[in-house]
């Protein structure tokens, strides 16, 4: 953003993606810092020819806070995917959450505390890079009968996580509204999920409502923090898994002609192409 600043100053046209809304991405008690953020995140949205960000939720709240024209909004999601899996009536329900890295602030404790109440058969994969210190407190959070249930998974390359993510039938996204900027975007595994196949359990926040409320095929919301709740819309899936499995291909089908990136690039296209002609 600073960068961005001086190259207005040049006279450049200059164009922004937020991606992550840095003075409000964490707890800040940085006073400076947060100040010297804000004021750059003041300059670049009110002079840039092209800006882009995650959600509705985050565009409106950027504008609000800084007087700037609303963001055009560009979904983190993947190319079309048309292969969702097809398991066996019949096998367990396989729950994923996947991410670069495996930690304590992901929401993974709502999953954790969920599991003991989760009736039928299922298992959890969890992949992701984990530590050695991490891979103990998990099992330190799953009670040892259930421990046979979750299996650590290494990452792959982004080209073959679809595949890897269609074997499952369910994608969890807990992460917790721990700041602002969690509360407003939405977790990019959700379209990964959906275009899958997969129907998503995800924490309630402004982000996430957006886009469950705009799809409300593709999964349901519960309150962060509660175990319970969560664990009352897995059993609702894990007492019915034939229609569960049976969900997979129509959600995939309507999230891939929704929200793929194919259709998110027109939209950054057309944006990029008015900031050229300003």
């Amino acid at each position: 953003m600073w960068v961005g600043t001086k190259l207005h100053k040049r006279g450049f046209r200059v164009g922004v993606d937020i991606e992550d809304w840095y003075s409000e991405s964490r707890v800040e008690t940085d006073v400076p810092r947060s100040r010297f953020l804000r004021a750059l995140e003041q300059k670049i949205l009110n002079r840039s020819v092209h800006v882009t960000t995650t959600s509705h939720a985050m565009a409106d709240a950027l504008a609000a806070r800084y007087q700037c024209r609303k963001p055009k909004v560009i979904y983190n999601s993947v190319p079309s995917f048309s292969e969702s899996g097809s398991a066996a009536m019949t096998s367990p329900i396989r729950l994923i959450w996947f991410s670069q890295t495996l930690g304590r602030d992901r929401g993974l404790q709502d999953v954790f505390a969920a599991l003991p109440l989760l009736k039928g058969e299922w298992t959890l994969e969890l992949r992701a890079n984990a530590s050695s210190d991490i891979r103990s407190w998990v099992d330190s959070q799953v009670a040892p009968s259930l421990r046979p249930k979750v299996c650590f998974e290494p990452t792959v390359p982004p080209e073959q996580l679809s595949c890897v993510v269609a074997k499952c039938d369910i994608g969890l996204a807990p992460d917790p509204p721990s700041c602002g900027n969690k509360a407003l975007t939405i977790a990019n595994k959700i379209f990964e999920y959906m275009q899958c196949g997969l129907s998503v359990v995800a924490s309630d926040t402004p982000g996430q409502r957006e886009i469950l409320t705009a799809f409300p095929q593709g999964g349901c919301l519960y309150s962060s923090g509660d175990a319970s709740s969560l664990a009352d819309i897995l059993n609702y899936w894990l007492n019915d898994p034939v229609r569960l499995k049976a969900s997979k291909q129509p959600i995939a089908s309507e999230a891939n002609q929704r929200f793929a990136y194919e259709r998110q690039a027109k939209i950054l296209l057309d944006s990029v192409n008015r900031g050229l002609e300003c």
